[in-house]
């Protein structure tokens, strides 16, 4: 004969309830220490990762700029001044890091007497390799033959030494990439330009960048 059970038995405590619940699922546990070890393993891989390839900021700047060509026809007015030549920005973008960095478009806009824009040049997609400086010549040409309203602010903007004050402007925008991820950048460079149109065509220039 069978003794009754104890009445006054104590219920299970958490101890037996978590034993209950290993036994019952015995491989979840696994799962999760090593889920959080990967987990762990992943992290540090990622520090590890950004610290020998952490993006750099890219270094813009102009290298030198030159005037050729300069033709100037002064005409029986202001408005039919004629002006021609070509200004030539030499930009310097240098890539400091361990991947290629893909510059988008580099343009150039040179104004004088009030925004008046007097010419815009730009350069196209292209790459810096990695760890490397490359040149890029940005063409501005100067044009007011026939005359017209830029023609007549530009013979206003000619003082009586044969100079113009202007500003040049230029901007590059890219991306570097590492692996799936990338970063943008863009940076802007403003300079001022003394151009010399007479007796003796010549070009003077001071630039700095622009923070965004």
């Amino acid at each position: 004969m069978r003794p009754a059970p104890f009445k006054n038995a104590p219920p299970p405590s958490f101890m037996d309830e978590d034993r209950s619940f290993r036994s019952r699922h015995p491989y979840l546990l696994c799962f999760l220490v090593v889920l959080v070890i990967l987990l762990v393993v992943l992290g540090i891989l990622v520090l590890i990762f950004y610290f020998l390839y952490r993006p750099q900021q890219i270094v813009f700047k102009v290298a030198k700029a030159t005037l050729t060509k300069v033709l100037v026809e002064p005409g029986a007015t202001p408005q039919t001044l004629g002006m021609s030549g070509l200004v030539v920005v030499t930009a310097s973008i240098r890539n400091p890091n361990r991947f290629d960095f893909t510059y988008n478009n580099v343009t150039g806009n040179l104004t004088f007497s009030e925004d008046q824009q007097l010419a815009l040049g730009s350069v196209l997609e292209g790459r810096v390799r990695k760890q490397s400086t490359k040149l890029l010549d940005v063409n501005l040409e100067l044009n007011t033959r026939g005359g017209g309203p830029k023609a007549a602010e530009l013979s206003r903007a000619i003082g009586v030494d044969g100079v113009v004050n202007s500003n040049f402007r230029t901007t590059v925008t890219g991306t570097v990439k590492f692996f799936v991820l990338k970063r943008n950048y863009r940076a802007t460079i403003s300079c001022n330009m003394t151009i010399t149109v007479t007796p003796s065509p010549g070009l003077n220039w001071e630039c700095s960048e622009i923070k965004i």
